[in-house]
């Protein structure tokens, strides 16, 4: 994401998410999502997702970045 290609890496992330949804690095991918979509200024997508993060991965670190992002949003 350090390029600003938000569309592929949201593209790259969505393909780890439907190829592999059980892996350690779901979590990661999903949130990765939220953050290319908010910085693409969709941040009502970028809720979901990061709502996402929070209710499949509770008590993770993952899910405390999530929260802290969508707190940023909601500024």
């Amino acid at each position: 994401m350090l390029k600003k290609d938000y569309p592929k890496a949201i593209e790259h992330f969505e393909a780890v998410l439907q190829q592999f949804p059980s892996s350690s690095k779901s979590a990661a991918s999903l949130l990765k999502i939220g953050y290319a979509l908010a910085a693409s200024g969709k941040n009502n997508e970028a809720k979901q997702r990061l709502q996402q993060v929070i209710k499949n991965y509770p008590d993770t670190n993952t899910a405390q970045l999530a929260t802290t992002k969508l707190r940023s949003l909601d500024i």
